[in-house]
């Protein structure tokens, strides 16, 4: 791949899109995150094996995470504007939010993440090492793929 940001990655960026207070739909707001982490033409055009073009899915899913924390609120459907505490995660998190910082925040009992460990509490053994910088989508289609 050419550099382009992991899904993580694009967490600040989305907040701090959002952060001028406008609404935005989910159209303008991959538009205006790519334009502010300066993706390049080619970048822009990077597509997954299902036609998707990359940059917008995994702006997607950092969008569809933030929102699962109340980073982000939905207005409607296809619609996002940053909450206060959306704003505090970014003054608190300038240089990045991962995965493991959103799971910090979420609710008791939303489990919107797969979890690791067994019932038992003991950590389950993974079938190979995917590393989390592929969105949920990519990680199906590289097992299809597989």
């Amino acid at each position: 791949m050419s550099g382009m940001p992991t899904w993580e990655e694009f967490n600040v960026p989305v907040l701090t899109v959002l952060s001028d207070g406008a609404t935005r739909t989910l159209r303008e707001l991959r538009r205006d995150v790519a334009d502010a982490v300066g993706l390049t033409v080619e970048q822009r055009a990077e597509t997954l094996a299902s036609g998707q073009l990359r940059a917008d899915n995994r702006i997607g899913w950092a969008a569809s995470y933030l929102n699962r924390v109340d980073a982000l609120h939905r207005p409607s459907r296809g619609r996002y504007e940053i909450t206060d505490f959306g704003r505090e995660m970014l003054r608190g998190h300038p240089n990045g939010i991962t995965e493991d910082d959103l799971k910090a925040v979420a609710k008791e009992g939303d489990e919107w993440w797969i979890s690791n460990t067994s019932a038992d509490g003991e950590k389950r053994q993974q079938l190979d090492d995917v590393p989390n910088v592929l969105d949920p989508t990519e990680q199906v289609e590289q097992g299809v793929a597989r």
